[in-house]
């Protein structure tokens, strides 16, 4: 029987990240098999599940991915240069701080423009600029407008001063900025943890990329036929609505109660809502 962490003495994740699930991994932990080699997530995320199966089984293999490549450059760097992220950060939550609301809105700005601008920037200045905007933003979104108690909030000193844990947790983890399929392949002694962008009826709330891209560009049903060729186990965590239930009757379902930020606008407030795992075992 693995034990499973009752109370993990550092926050399952280093971002505040809309459909996270640091508040329910361990819910979720008990569906998931325990006789496989590998573990593979291919929409990082957040990255609440991996962290949380990474602390149960420090021996195994994990391969993580995630298509936002802002969000990749902002895990490669807490990985390969957690140090140098931390000073950094730290030095900009001290200074403004000090600083005026609208100075503290130009900062976000000028952040967005890193990210998103036409200048050629580095990866590790993306990635400060990444951390910035997920903490004071509304909701954690990367392209949402800046909110002044998310800034007080969320980028704290305590949260920048974890780094060194979560980058200890990514030593010897492969990451990737790849199409999801390609970890879909020789995967016998593998399991997969699948949380992909939720297929929303209201298209307005797209959540991920810039202007949404990576939400409202998803091809979900190319995903349902890409799942066939995963040979090992796989769990998925979706939105439960009844279209999602018929597409994937054939395997077994359960819901589970989720309390999530999943509001893009502006108070940010998480809702109550269900998720449905589907597993292939």
């Amino acid at each position: 029987m693995i034990s499973v962490p009752k109370k993990p003495i550092w926050a399952l994740t280093p971002l505040r990240y809309i459909g996270g699930k640091s508040k329910v991994a361990n819910k979720f932990f008990q569906y998931f098999p325990t006789d496989f080699d590998e573990y593979r997530e291919p929409f990082l995320g957040g990255g609440s599940v991996f962290l949380f199966m990474k602390q149960v089984y420090p021996e195994k293999k994990f391969w993580v991915n995630d298509f936002n490549k802002n969000l990749f450059d902002f895990w490669m760097i807490l990985q390969s240069n957690a140090e140098d992220l931390q000073k950094e950060l730290l030095k900009i939550k001290v200074l403004y701080s000090a600083r005026s609301v609208e100075e503290r809105k130009q900062l976000n700005i000028e952040m967005k423009e890193v990210l998103y601008g036409k200048e050629n920037r580095s990866t590790f200045e993306k990635a400060i600029a990444y951390y910035i905007c997920n903490k004071t933003s509304f909701s954690g979104l990367e392209v949402g407008k800046f909110s002044n108690p998310a800034f007080e909030r969320n980028f704290t000193i305590n949260n920048i001063n974890k780094f060194s844990i979560y980058s200890n947790l990514l030593q010897g983890v492969e990451i990737t900025n790849l199409d999801y399929s390609v970890l879909f392949e020789n995967t016998e002694r593998s399991f997969l943890y699948l949380d992909p962008p939720y297929e929303l009826v209201n298209t307005a709330n797209v959540l991920y990329g810039e202007n949404g891209n990576l939400h409202k560009d998803f091809d979900h049903i190319r995903f349902s036929e890409e799942l066939k060729k995963i040979k090992g186990k796989f769990c998925l965590s979706y939105n439960s609505d009844d279209f999602i239930k018929e597409r994937y009757k054939k395997y077994r379902q359960i819901e589970i109660d989720f309390k999530y930020l999943a509001n893009c606008g502006n108070d940010g407030k998480a809702q109550n809502k269900k998720e449905l795992l589907i597993m292939n075992y």
